[in-house]
């Protein structure tokens, strides 16, 4: 529930913390494609400051998620968004 509350308030510093606690349970349960996957995804997110910054500012100000309104909890992840 943590992990859905810091996509819907666009929280990046939140989504780096748990997206880091939760790969121990993707390699837990052989999801292969997670456990394999999400260490880079989560390396890459975690060396944005230096490697783009500018990029690394849009996530800080909440650009890694989709505004669907302007109620409380509005954002959503954007693969959620697609379906």
């Amino acid at each position: 529930m943590a992990f859905v509350r810091s996509l819907r308030e666009a929280n990046f510093v939140m989504y780096r913390q748990l997206l880091g606690e939760l790969i121990v349970y993707f390699f837990a349960n052989s999801n292969v494609n997670y456990a394999g996957w999400l260490p880079v995804h989560l390396q890459d997110m975690m060396s944005s400051e230096r490697t783009h910054p500018e990029m690394a500012d849009a996530f800080q100000a909440g650009n890694f998620v989709v505004y669907r309104s302007n109620g409380p909890f509005p954002a959503m992840s954007i693969d959620q968004c697609h379906e």
